[in-house]
């Protein structure tokens, strides 16, 4: 609906598969095409097209869930 819908991309702390990656750029690239190839395909069948932009690192995303967090609670007050 032409509102940024942004993704995070989160480990699980206690599987050993992946508890050691601690920031973006340590994740395989072939790992990171994989996501943003299905975040651009994922809604197809709706009929739905997606614009998929670049990663961001830790601390920009840290900063964007605080700012989505501050949006939510100024949202509900008002409600």
């Amino acid at each position: 609906d032409g509102h940024g819908d942004p993704k995070i991309i989160a480990v699980n702390n206690v599987d050993p598969r992946c508890n050691f990656y601690n920031s973006l750029e340590e994740l395989p690239k072939h790992s990171l095409i994989e996501i943003k190839n299905f975040f651009e395909h994922y809604k197809k069948l709706q009929n739905i097209e997606e614009q998929v932009f670049d990663y961001h690192g830790k601390e920009e995303t840290i900063k964007m869930i605080e700012d989505g967090i501050i949006r939510y609670n100024k949202k509900n007050k008002s409600n």
